[in-house]
């Protein structure tokens, strides 16, 4: 009986599309709370990062398919929100349920796509530029993911009936609109990420206060880590060349 092959890379990773779209992703931010063309824009520019992140985790077929499906999940019941809000201005119930949803499954969708691009990061000998657009998508991942997760504790607060202010304080009046809040919240994401720490945005709940910690946390070493993994790795490269 002949031995089964084992499975062929579908293709080499790429990162190159992948940091345009989240440059877009970036540029499309001013407009997220300008109105509802603003937040469509900006949940288109998002649906190509997602279109993109599948095109560089398509290495092997069973990743293909998981982040497939979850894209196509994703975009799926984006098309369905932004269609509800264009009929339907005001946030009902069965709006903010299929948000809820909607951010939980994009919060797995950037977790695994994030940690298939870091095991490729992270991994191998050779340094390249791909690599290195593939170390920044990594970190603007990162911030996106927490965004995501913070975005699905403010629905969940309002789903299940959770003062908003309890979970993040802003300052002035509270946000009612989604669009805005999930503005405030990339803000207060990327913020945290980075340490910039201005102290605009304030944590409340605990949760909150323990994922932002996290998030400060792992922005910082990643970096560090990067940095002398990237360094040992030319290092070798150079030694072997």
């Amino acid at each position: 009986m002949d031995a089964i092959a084992p499975a062929e890379p579908r293709k080499k990773r790429s990162y190159m599309l992948l940091l345009v779209t989240l440059a877009a992703l970036g540029l499309a931010y001013p407009v997220l709370g300008s109105g509802r063309w603003g937040a469509v824009v900006w949940h288109f520019a998002f649906w190509l990062m997602l279109l993109a992140s599948v095109r560089a985790c398509a290495e092997h077929r069973s990743e293909f398919r998981l982040t497939g499906t979850l894209a196509a999940a994703v975009l799926l019941l984006g098309v369905i929100t932004v269609a509800w809000r264009t009929i339907e201005p005001t946030e009902t119930t069965g709006l903010l349920w299929c948000l809820f949803v909607l951010e939980a499954l994009a919060l797995i969708f950037l977790i695994y796509t994030t940690w298939l691009l870091l095991v490729d990061v992270m991994g191998g000998y050779v340094v390249n530029v791909d690599k290195l657009f593939g170390a920044v998508c990594v970190y603007i991942l990162i911030g996106l993911s927490f965004a995501e997760l913070f975005m699905l504790f403010e629905v969940g607060a309002i789903v299940f009936g959770i003062d908003a202010h309890e979970v993040l304080a802003v300052p002035g009046e509270q946000a009612t609109d989604s669009a805005v809040r999930k503005g405030e919240l990339l803000y207060f994401s990327f913020v945290t990420l980075s340490t910039l720490g201005y102290g605009d945005f304030t944590p409340v709940s605990p949760w909150m206060r323990l994922f932002a910690t996290v998030e400060s946390i792992m922005g910082q070493l990643y970096l560090t880590i990067l940095v002398a993994r990237l360094v040992g790795l030319h290092l070798v490269q150079n030694t072997r060349s």
